[in-house]
Formats: structure tokens, C-alpha cells, sequence
């Protein structure tokens, strides 16, 4: 499990998180993160990730669970094949994945076909299903996707949908940012909304809807407006 206690973040002109805590159980439950911008998702995410420090606080349990993230967007090297470039990853962050598992991710992802092209040739939808599977590749114990339907048409959805599954069938956990709250709702056991730096609300999506009486947006302006 990861934990964080007291998280805060501290910018010259805001103050992006204020004494956040919360726990990630790592068992393959999925996670989800909502809040208006300039709510602290993104940095959450980067003090998760690795990318930023927190001013005061403490993370336990990330020394024994390793972190995969997809936050839309991402750098390639797009002269290099598919197949080049998940072998390129694995060897940069020393994974020892195997072939089946490649070959399983590229399959599920609907990206077996263009295993050979060049990067560069992909479509932007295609670029973005590589970015998961570059995510997951090696199996960590927690991954973290921020928007990640962003560009991706009914049936990249639809195999967004399917990799969720997977990944709760391999008990990887999952910690998903979104503004779609349908989507959040469609995927998530867990919420976790933050305004202003502050942790509102921490619990499942039943307890979520009651405040809202079943509605979701309801649910959701009751607690931030």
C-alpha cells in the first residue's frame, strides 16, 4: 500500500496542496481523481510520479511498488519501429519482460499489426495506445493515467476499457485523472476529489452518489460549490 500523510505543496504564488492524505491499496483497484483545474491533480500526480517534491510530508510504501505513468502526449522516438521502441524501454529501465507479455500488450492494445512501422507513421489515436502499453510494459504495482481518453475515437475507448480489465486481472492498481465524471463512474471503485489543494472527499462511488442522490454532477457541485 502506499500512504501518503500531511502532503504539502507550496508554489511562489498558490498553494497547490494542502495537508493531503490518502492510501492506495495495491491489489488491482482502480482509483479515480477529479477536481476543477488548479484543484493540485497535476501536482499530486508529479509528487506520485517522482517529478516534483512535496515541502512537508511523507510517502510510505513506494520503495516496494514500482510506478508506470501515462499522462498524454508522450515523447517517442519515432524514427524507431513499435517494436524497437518497447525494446529500447525495457532496456533503458532495465525491465525483463517477456516476449509473450510484448506480444499480449500490442495484441490487446490493437497495436500487433503495426509492430514493424515506424513511429512516426502512427496515428495520433495509436500514438497515445503505445504510450499505455509503454506505461504498463512492466507490469508495476501502480499506474497513473491522466486523461487518457484524450484523442482516442469509440474503439480506443473501447480498448481503453479492455486494458482496464486486464490490469485489474493482473492486480495492478490504477490511478486515473479525468474530468469526465461518467467515465470516472463507468471505471473507478474509489474517489478521491480534490478543490483548492484540499482533499474533499475519499471513499467509494456509492457513498460519492448519495450525496447527490443518485446524480453525479449533483454529487460532485455539492462538494465543490
Amino acid at each position: 500500500m502506499i500512504e501518503l500523510k500531511q502532503i504539502d505543496k507550496r508554489y511562489e504564488k498558490s498553494h497547490a496542496l494542502q495537508s493531503v492524505s490518502l492510501k492506495i491499496e495495491l491489489n488491482g483497484k482502480i482509483y479515480g481523481l477529479v477536481g476543477p483545474n488548479g484543484s493540485g491533480k497535476t501536482t499530486l500526480i508529479s509528487i506520485l510520479s517522482g517529478f516534483i517534491n512535496a515541502n512537508s510530508g511523507s510517502i510510505t510504501g513506494m520503495e516496494k511498488a514500482t510506478l508506470g505513468s501515462f499522462v498524454g502526449n508522450e515523447s517517442f522516438l519515432e524514427h524507431l519501429t513499435v517494436q524497437e521502441w518497447l525494446e529500447f524501454l525495457q532496456e533503458l529501465k532495465n525491465l525483463k519482460t517477456k516476449k509473450s507479455t510484448v506480444v499480449e500488450l500490442l495484441t490487446l492494445l490493437k497495436l500487433n499489426e503495426e509492430a514493424d512501422k515506424k513511429i512516426k507513421s502512427l496515428s495520433f489515436g495509436q500514438k497515445q495506445r503505445l504510450g499505455i502499453i509503454s506505461a504498463i510494459i512492466g507490469r508495476p504495482k501502480l499506474v497513473i493515467f491522466d486523461e487518457p481518453l484524450n484523442g482516442l475515437d469509440p474503439s480506443g475507448v473501447f480498448i481503453f476499457k479492455k486494458t482496464l480489465s486486464w490490469l485489474m486481472d493482473q492486480n495492478i492498481s490504477v490511478l486515473y485523472s479525468s474530468h469526465r465524471l461518467d467515465d470516472l463512474a463507468n471505471y473507478c471503485n474509489h474517489l478521491f476529489l480534490l478543490n483548492r489543494g484540499n482533499l474533499l472527499f475519499d471513499g467509494d462511488f456509492e457513498s460519492f452518489l448519495k450525496l447527490g442522490n443518485g446524480n453525479i454532477e449533483d454529487s460532485y457541485h455539492s462538494i465543490v460549490l
